[in-house]
């Protein structure tokens, strides 16, 4: 065998994508033999190819006998040569001579070279191509590499066999072409914080290769097999959304999870405003929607699709609906490691009614309170009456909050951590949410009752997360609330017991915003009432002795001459008695950035009060601070308030 190259070219590491694509240009007898003698006829000379890639296997395309051979060929009957027979032409198959068309849409599957195995013989079988053996002349199989370009570009080979037959000594030849085209794939992002976004009714094209995972990314099997690729799009009016790669243009099998966005479509919101330090990644404000992995037994249809139109869904059959212009996330793999191929994705919006906005905090409504005393058990009118018919039951496996995630399993991921089953509520349901604003005084007295005798309820307390401050009010954002506290409720029936979730808040910081969450037994089914009521009131008019001291909150106390400790000139006689107070309920103010008066937690109760003075003239003040009976420790620390008025923004201590 004798190759000939017409260009020189080493292999190499393919850089980028590629379409390869192998020709049979032409095949050549060489001699005038006739190997079926006088009475046979002239000879029937066949020519067997085959190409494999060095990188992931693939090969001809449409071989023969609809791909029961892995082959395809050239022929010429009744001619005993020499001759060259060029492609396209009625006997080559395929006609056209290209029996080798592929895309790479991975780079590292690019091959650097095309195995060829080929062969050539004088057929006696009856059809044009040999297959039960009865040949002459045959070079048997020549197995030779063909380097393909390193860029875009044509290599061309041609090979020479002899036959090993002496009774039918014909040499035979093969011209093949290699060609190397561009490949333009659109792909979506491996990170989260890049997500493709999707447009409603639109499909969409890419290619899938292996991808990475990022720290803390959730990860089902298949997503840890082979890496995931993230999208997103935002849910329309009636939140019912078909979510398919169960598409024409999908050559692999796929599997997506699907997760609702506390923080929307931006990665900003774990982010420090101040220090630009992370505080919470992206993956933290996932809430588990669902998951699809289509028919993979037996590749019966192993693409992923999914309807989210129910407001009662049944398990495995249908799907709990969307909320209405909120993001929501796909994550996306192939069925397995080494899966690479197109696929397509789609999101159409379905009709119907809108679901449940109480569902989630961000979406809650501002309830208004008063200082008398409401309750369920006083039949008082209920501050809030929530709906949960549309609302999400994700049990312990989805929805807005949950345990805390300590593993990269999908089912624990929640926006809002929430140690439920430690405080007694050992499963979610159909959770709804209403917000507040603390009063001055530090203290709301928040209950929820579904006033049933079957079924009780549970009612969580949730503020903003602490880490992401100092800050005024209108700094703190939805996605970043931190459980505070919580009750459970049992039935309203003759056994008695506590019959109602009631939760004492205290410490509350004035001005800011408190999200109160109820979530209904699990018990509760779609043909029972499909609404709880909430009680919200202040509670420091009616039961004055659990308030805080007047002076707790430094905005407030500057208000208050009560407050003020007046500076006497050295030398002279007070006549005042001195000013006194207690730090008995006392609290500290996380939220508006008070500093800690000791960076030791075990030197400090952080039951913090505030008094004022004016400086003199002089700026020169001696201070005597003196502790009381059962406080055996006193510390202070003296601020100047910043620009000498605004109390929300405290400089560095002057003492």
């Amino acid at each position: 065998m004798r190759p000939l190259l017409l260009a020189l070219l080493l292999p190499f590491f393919a850089s980028s994508q590629a379409i390869i694509q192998v020709k049979v240009l032409s095949v050549q007898t060489m001699a005038n033999v006739d190997c079926d003698g006088l009475f046979l006829g002239n000879s029937d000379f066949v020519w067997e190819f085959t190409a494999t890639d060095n990188t992931v296997g693939l090969t001809n395309n449409n071989p023969a006998l609809f791909g029961v051979f892995g082959f395809n060929y050239a022929y010429k009957n009744n001619d005993n040569g020499p001759y060259t027979m060029t492609a396209p032409g009625g006997t080559f198959s395929p006609n056209n001579g290209l029996f080798f068309n592929h895309n790479y849409l991975c780079v590292n599957d690019v091959p650097t070279v095309i195995n060829l195995a080929w062969e050539a013989y004088e057929n006696d079988d009856v059809g044009n191509y040999d297959i039960l053996g009865l040949t002459d002349g045959q070079t048997g199989i020549q197995n030779v590499v063909m380097p393909v370009p390193a860029a875009v570009g044509i290599l061309n080979y041609t090979f020479t066999a002899s036959s090993q037959d002496a009774g039918c000594p014909q040499v035979y030849k093969i011209n093949l072409q290699v060609e190397r085209l561009p490949l333009v794939v659109n792909y979506m992002q491996d990170n989260i914080c890049q997500a493709q976004q999707l447009n409603l009714n639109n499909t969409y094209t890419f290619g899938f290769c292996t991808s990475t995972l990022e720290p803390n990314e959730p990860a089902a099997q298949d997503v840890q097999n082979a890496g995931s690729v993230w999208a997103k799009f935002v849910a329309p009016a009636s939140g019912s959304v078909n979510i398919s790669s169960d598409l024409a243009g999908t050559d692999i099998g796929t599997y997506f999870e699907i997760y609702h966005a506390a923080d929307g479509m931006n990665c900003t919101d774990g982010i420090h405003v101040v220090t630009g330090q992370t505080i919470k990644n992206k993956f933290e404000y996932l809430s588990h929607e669902d998951y699809s992995d289509g028919i993979d037994l037996l590749g019966i249809n192993p693409q992923a699709a999914i309807v989210f139109d129910a407001c009662n869904p049944i398990p495995f059959i249908s799907y709990q609906k969307l909320i209405p212009g909120q993001t929501y996330y796909i994550q996306f793999t192939a069925d397995g490691p080494n899966e690479h191929g197109y696929y397509q994705l789609r999101v159409d919006g379905l009709g119907g009614g809108a679901p449940d906005l109480e569902d989630i905090p961000c979406l809650s409504s501002t309830v208004n309170y008063g200082t008398n005393a409401i309750s369920s058990a006083a039949n008082s009118p209920a501050t809030a009456n929530l709906s949960f018919g549309c609302a999400f039951d994700g049990g312990n496996s989805a929805g807005e909050t949950g345990q805390q995630n300590t593993t990269s399993n999908p089912n624990e991921y929640h926006a809002y951590d929430y140690p439920h089953i430690a405080l007694g509520n050992t499963s979610m349901n159909e959770s709804v949410w209403l917000n507040f604003i603390a009063p001055n005084s530090g203290r709301i007295t928040f209950e929820a009752d579904y006033q049933n005798a079957l079924y009780g309820e549970s009612a969580a307390l949730f503020g903003f997360d602490k880490a992401f401050g100092p800050g005024v009010p209108n700094d703190y954002l939805c996605s970043n609330l931190k459980f505070l506290a919580s009750d459970e409720g049992g039935t309203n029936s003759f056994l008695g017991g506590d019959p109602s979730a009631i939760i004492h808040g205290t410490c509350l910081e004035p001005g800011y915003k408190y999200f109160g969450m109820v979530d209904p037994s699990d018990a509760i089914t779609p043909l029972s009432p499909q609404n709880i009521n909430s009680w919200v009131f202040n509670p420091s008019v009616t039961d004055p002795s659990n308030n805080a001291p007047g002076n707790d909150i430094l905005c407030l106390a500057l208000q208050d001459t009560l407050y003020e400790v007046p500076v006497i000139a050295a030398g002279t006689n007070p006549t005042f008695q001195a000013v006194s107070g207690t730090n008995i309920r006392a609290c500290r103010e996380y939220l508006a950035g008070e500093p800690a008066l000791h960076p030791n937690q075990a030197n400090r109760a952080d039951q913090t009060v505030w008094h004022y003075f004016v400086g003199p003239p002089s700026g020169a003040v001696e201070l005597s601070i003196r502790a009381y009976i059962g406080m055996n420790l006193l510390r202070f620390n003296v601020f100047e308030l910043l620009n000498g008025t605004n109390c929300q923004r405290l400089p560095f201590p002057v003492a």
